[in-house]
């Protein structure tokens, strides 16, 4: 049997202690599902509000945009794959994650003008603005 010398000042069990801990909250349980910022530029000309969006890995088939009044709301939903290539998934980093995104429009837009294209990962949605067509009216004075 081996003699050990007592020291009062180490003590094994915050060690095990932390071990314990943080395998815990190393299960996907407890782990924090993390918000993905969206990457998005607007801008605007005289003839249109242009929207470009990031949105790698997502299909178009699986992405949403509606036109209510004066707000876009631009969803997407990933199908959760299990498998790649015939192999069990266990573990992996590259998240996807379904989003939703919801703009306010400022001006008058012609909902039935509105287009998107989907290339590459970049999502553009091109929304014309409302003509109206300014009526001239001589004012007599009474």
């Amino acid at each position: 049997m081996k003699n050990m010398t007592f020291n009062p000042f180490f003590s094994p069990a915050p060690a095990l202690f932390d071990v314990f801990v943080n395998n815990f909250y190393d299960d996907p349980i407890f782990q924090k599902k993390e918000s993905k910022s969206l990457l998005y530029d607007i801008t605007e000309n005289a003839d249109f509000i242009t929207i470009s969006m990031v949105l790698p890995g997502y299909l178009k088939e699986f992405i949403s945009i509606k036109l209510v009044e004066n707000h876009l709301k631009i969803s997407g939903k990933v199908a959760k794959e299990k498998s790649v290539n015939g192999e069990n998934l266990l573990n992996t980093k590259l998240i996807i994650n379904d989003f939703e995104q919801s703009f306010k429009i400022k001006v008058e837009v012609d909902a039935n003008a509105v287009t998107a294209n989907l290339q590459n990962g970049i999502l553009i949605v091109s929304l014309p603005k409302q003509k109206r067509e300014i009526a001239s009216k001589e004012i007599i004075i009474s």
